[in-house]
């Protein structure tokens, strides 16, 4: 039983992210207007590899495990951003330099229901992206409900 609720927990942090993947790599900007709408993402724009370091918790069962997982997070010139982690891509946004992603889990496996909340926000520096996902939610099986909490890192380059 520890075992799958620490693999249901991985859910969790799997809709932490957003994203998707692409084969683009650094843009050029050629619109004289490097801050229009088309270029806003402009100087960051790329794709970004990298690993996501988890640790999921559920203090109620004195759970604990860490996980690191391959994160792609793709920035358009436009500004459009997607975070892909372990297959699911997720929308993001850019503002300045910060990559953010707001993702509302639920996800059944094996008749426990996990739901809850995973924030990330990274700040895009040269090629790199550094940040943090952290969340709560809660799962369920039946009547047994136990709250969860993710706090992770996240470390790509382009």
């Amino acid at each position: 039983m520890k075992k799958f609720v620490l693999a249901t927990l991985v859910l969790i942090l799997t809709g932490c992210d957003s994203g998707g993947s692409s084969s683009g790599s650094n843009a050029q900007v050629t619109d004289t207007n490097p801050t229009s709408p088309e270029n806003i993402g402009a100087q960051y724009a790329g794709t970004y590899r990298g690993r996501l370091e988890g640790t999921y918790t559920a203090p109620a069962l004195g759970l604990s495990d860490t996980d690191s997982t391959p994160v792609t997070i793709v920035i358009e010139r436009n500004g459009n951003t997607t975070v892909t982690v372990e297959g699911r891509s997720y929308t993001g946004s850019l503002d300045t330099d910060t990559v953010t992603a707001v993702v509302n889990v639920n996800e059944t496996s094996n008749d426990i229901t996990c739901t809850g909340r995973v924030n990330v926000n990274a700040r895009i520096v040269g090629d790199t992206i550094n940040g943090e996902a952290n969340g709560a939610g809660e799962c369920s099986q039946g009547t047994v409900q136990t709250p969860v909490q993710v706090a992770g890192v996240l470390n790509a380059s382009r």
